[in-house]
């Protein structure tokens, strides 16, 4: 039945049915699972506060505060509380992995998106483990006399202190996003480097033969000055390497180039193009890929937020479906009053909505149901039910506004076509009713006209043939007449009556 409610959108009373005899057929296995999810529920809803912002603030607290003890450790190596400093930290941290993995999960932590932080959290906890093991070894050994030979080692380890510090990336998506930019910044950055390197190792190789190793006419105690410094900056190739990079920076550049055009004048050419190329050419593009790379790493981050906006939102769509079919006891495809309250005290179903981001306390959705059942059909279906529950828990967001705009759109073009069928009906009714009108014209001119005849008939009868005109047939004519005349006076009191009707 949860497959289909996920497939189809909609739950049918022969779904929520197959659902409770497949649970009747195999009832153990049912419990098991319903607990099992139950646990799971609460689990997740005791430890959501790993995912909080107050949580990673502390942590970030916590970072700062390594990087500062490592600082102070180095530079006051003899205070001896230090050990106990590494084993709070090293608590510390081991902590966070350890509610992490229980709020998620070890196979969903070092198998989902975070696998990556996951493995590098734990291989940093291990080293520093090692570390303040060895630490305490190699103290106890030295008070017993020995001398510890892996004190590199034990250094090398405490260094590992430092993975803690690069935690705060992951803390903060901003940071992380700041360190997935650098991170494929560099890889731009290596390939114009190494043009750079290349350019500048061709460089090198030609200044060392033309101008390190050339000959120059001395005139005078300049021209030596000259000529010495020209073989300090370019008699290698790697002397040559070093002075360009130094070019490349500008930094003090003249003293480089000032002694070597003085002895080749020509060379004012050669730095100049070099200045353009390397240092102007060259760090433009640097620049220019490195905010190429920042903004991708920003497009990417709120796409990345969009994404898990979107996949924990359809979590928590599957979730309030897996609700109803929990809830419906009756299994006839829809939630009651009783029902729905019954649901919505169950605690492993609100610290589920808790974990999955819902905003509504316990109270507000027990108060719920006068708005979600909004035509007092005193059920709600799962659709009903869904999207209610979706709407309360979302914030009020740019999107609302334009669906509420689209919604108040729709329903006046439904209005527009609702009054423009009514206006043609109206006019089709006016039109029979005009038509009764003239109807009613002829019967009343008809009516007059038999009342005539009958007249002139009686008048004729009395002058010449008086008994034909006795008691009982002047009675018939009468009642006829009578008859005649209060069918025509209901009749035209219904046409009035349309016509007023017609007319409202």
């Amino acid at each position: 039945a949860m497959a289909g409610a996920d497939d189809g959108g909609t739950s049918s009373f022969g779904t929520s049915r197959s659902f409770r005899i497949d649970a009747l057929l195999s009832d153990t296995p049912l419990r098991h699972s319903s607990s099992a999810a139950s646990f799971t529920a609460h689990r997740s809803g005791a430890l959501a506060f790993v995912d909080k912002d107050r949580f990673q603030e502390v942590m970030g607290l916590v970072v700062v505060a390594n990087m500062g003890a490592l600082a102070m450790e180095t530079d006051c190596p003899s205070w001896g509380g230090w050990p106990l400093v590494d084993w709070a930290f090293l608590v510390a941290f081991a902590s966070e992995l350890a509610l992490r993995i229980a709020a998620r999960g070890p196979s969903k932590l070092f198998t989902g998106s975070e696998r990556n932080w996951a493995i590098f959290d734990a291989v940093v906890v291990a080293l520093v483990l090692a570390s303040c093991l060895g630490s305490a070894l190699s103290s106890s050994s030295s008070k017993n006399g020995g001398t510890s030979a892996t004190s590199h080692t034990l250094q090398a380890l405490r260094f590992s202190r430092f993975g803690f510090g690069l935690r705060v990336f992951r803390l903060f998506p901003r940071l992380e996003a700041f360190l997935r930019a650098l991170l494929i910044m560099g890889i731009t950055f290596a390939r114009i480097f190494l043009v750079l390197f290349m350019f500048c190792l061709a460089a090198a190789i030609v200044c060392t033969q033309v101008i390190g190793r050339g000959d120059f006419a001395v005139a005078s105690p300049a021209d030596e000055e000259h000529v010495r410094q020209v073989r300090v900056h370019f008699g290698s190739v790697r002397a040559s390497l070093f002075s360009l990079f130094q070019v490349t920076t500008q930094d003090n550049w003249a003293d480089i180039a000032v002694p070597t055009v003085a002895l080749m004048p020509q060379m004012r050419l050669f730095f100049v193009g070099f200045i353009v190329f390397c240092s102007w050419t060259m760090i433009s593009i640097l620049t220019a890929v490195a905010s190429d790379s920042m903004i991708e790493a920003t497009v990417d981050r709120k796409a990345l937020e969009r994404q898990a906006q979107v996949k924990k939102q359809q979590e928590f769509i599957k979730f309030l479906r897996q609700c109803f079919i929990k809830g419906d006891a009756d299994g006839n495809g829809t939630l009651d009053k009783d029902e729905f309250e019954a649901l919505m005290h169950q605690p492993a179903v609100l610290n589920e909505m808790r974990a999955l981001g819902g905003a509504l306390t316990s109270e507000e959705l027990r108060n719920a149901w006068s708005m979600l059942d909004v035509h007092n059909t005193g059920v709600l279906t799962i659709d009903a039910f869904v999207d209610g529950i979706s709407y309360l828990h979302d914030s009020l967001t740019t999107r609302h506004v334009v669906d509420l705009e689209g919604k108040v759109k729709r329903t006046g073009i439904k209005l527009q076509r609702a009054f423009g069928s009514l206006e043609e009906e109206i006019k089709e009714v006016e039109a029979q009713h005009a038509e009764i009108r003239r109807i009613q014209d002829r019967l009343v001119a008809l009516e007059q006209a038999e009342a005539a005849a009958l007249e002139v008939w009686q008048a004729w009868a009395r002058r010449h043939d008086a008994k034909a005109l006795g008691a009982g047939m002047t009675a018939r004519l009468s009642t006829t007449a009578k008859t005649a005349s209060a069918k025509l006076t209901r009749f035209g009191g219904l046409l009035r009556r349309g016509n007023s009707s017609a007319s409202t």
